[in-house]
């Protein structure tokens, strides 16, 4: 599939806009912007989410939720 100039520009430009370098554990908040986006796409909160992790992915979760009480 090729994607016209322009609409890669605006790809590119969107990109540059909303990205931004990432600092700590990033997974969890991977798994928060795809709940946010099925809460878009629905038009209301999820009533359930199944999300299915790699042991490494819920570590480092558990380890960030912790963290601050140590």
């Amino acid at each position: 599939m090729k994607i016209e100039k322009t609409e890669r520009e605006r790809i590119i430009r969107l990109v540059k806009q909303q990205v931004v370098p990432a600092m700590g554990c990033t997974e969890p908040i991977c798994v928060s912007l795809c709940v946010a986006r099925a809460a878009e796409v629905l038009g209301e909160r999820p009533v359930a989410v199944s999300v299915f992790l790699s042991a490494n992915i819920l570590k480092n979760a558990m380890q960030n939720l912790f963290s601050d009480n140590l």
